[in-house]
């Protein structure tokens, strides 16, 4: 929220807030903001952090929710943050607790309905595999993504377990929408 208040364009910042809690936070972080109130070194921070995560983006999916309900039952936001979750704990040397963490992450795709009968007991919550390409979340999407064509590679990575660097491309390379 910060990087957001310090921008001078910025005139309004709306924050997702659950309890009391979160709003005596956020007020307290609003009170201590406003433009140019970051220093030069949290810029170049947030700079650097942009760059590393945006290079191992492989689906640039805001999570707005806009193309949800899936007629389907497609988390679509869920899957590609599995995938995204995947493709950045890949970009390092992975050492076993490493491995490990991705494995879980994997597991997590595993968990989410695959077929019609799995919807029923978890409806809302369906893989990829569940996608039926309607077209339905693109006609809704902002960024305009090609949804259904991502879905298909995230189930060749988490789904048929091909190598993410065979079926996605870098987001440095070619930003496909």
């Amino acid at each position: 929220m910060q990087f957001v208040w310090d921008r001078p364009e910025v005139s309004l910042a709306l924050s997702g807030m659950g309890s009391k809690q979160m709003i005596d936070e956020n007020c307290a972080s609003a009170d201590a903001s406003g433009i140019n109130a970051l220093s030069d070194d949290d810029r170049k921070v947030l700079k650097e952090i942009v760059g590393i995560y945006t290079k191992r983006i492989r689906v640039p999916c805001a999570s707005c929710m806009y193309c949800m309900q899936c007629p389907s039952g497609v988390n679509i936001p869920q899957n590609f943050a599995i995938l995204n979750n995947v493709s950045l704990q890949a970009s390092a040397k992975q050492n076993s607790s490493q491995r490990f963490y991705t494995y879980l992450i994997k597991r997590g795709y595993k968990k989410m309905a695959g077929s019609k009968y799995e919807l029923a007991r978890n409806p809302g919550n369906g893989n990829a595999l569940v996608c039926t390409k309607c077209g339905r979340c693109m006609e809704r999407c902002p960024q305009a993504r090609k949804i259904t064509t991502e879905l298909e590679k995230v189930h060749e990575v988490l789904g048929k377990g091909k190598r993410i660097d065979d079926v996605f491309t870098l987001l440095s390379t070619i930003d496909e929408k």
